[in-house]
């Protein structure tokens, strides 16, 4: 990932260990991002490495993207192409939910597979009081109810 102060891009590095000497980057934020409407500001983005949500062998990306016209969370499904090199598409993913804005988890971070199920995981805070939670078992259709596993984190900036 680089992220330049304006765009946030997904490189997939070489072997002569230049980022883009052999496959083009993909624009996941940036003011003509091709997600939104009208383009993405980088301060509306996290990103999260859930590891092989899909399980199908591959990692994915997750990625939150707060404007109002894309409001929600996604994976991107990360597959192998036909050169036999990791690749994602910003056509290939699935909304995972649209209540995880920064009003109401102000951080997030996955937890790849956190109780060792095979199931992609996820931590998030609560507003106002840091309370940090854990989503078990998250599919298309969501996650299990949330666990609280700890109220200690009011006023931090990220957790990873």
């Amino acid at each position: 990932m680089v992220n330049d102060g304006e765009f946030i891009w997904l490189y997939y590095g070489a072997p002569d260990n230049y980022l883009d000497s052999y496959r083009d980057p993909v624009l996941l934020a940036g003011p003509d991002d091709p997600i939104s409407y009208e383009g993405t500001p980088i301060k509306d983005v996290t990103l999260a490495a859930p590891g092989d949500f899909t399980g199908d062998g591959v990692d994915d990306l997750v990625v939150r993207y707060e404007p109002a016209d894309t409001a929600g969370l996604y994976v991107f499904h990360g597959n192998i192409n036909e050169w036999g090199e990791y690749d994602t598409s910003l056509s290939e993913r699935t909304v995972l939910s649209w209540d995880w804005g920064i009003g109401a988890k102000p951080l997030i971070t996955a937890a790849p597979d956190a109780d060792n199920n095979g199931v992609f995981d996820m931590w998030a805070t609560t507003p106002g009081s840091g309370r940090l939670r854990y989503y078990a078992d998250f599919t298309a259709q969501g996650p299990t109810d949330p666990v609280t596993a700890s109220d200690s984190f009011a006023g931090y900036r990220s957790i990873g």
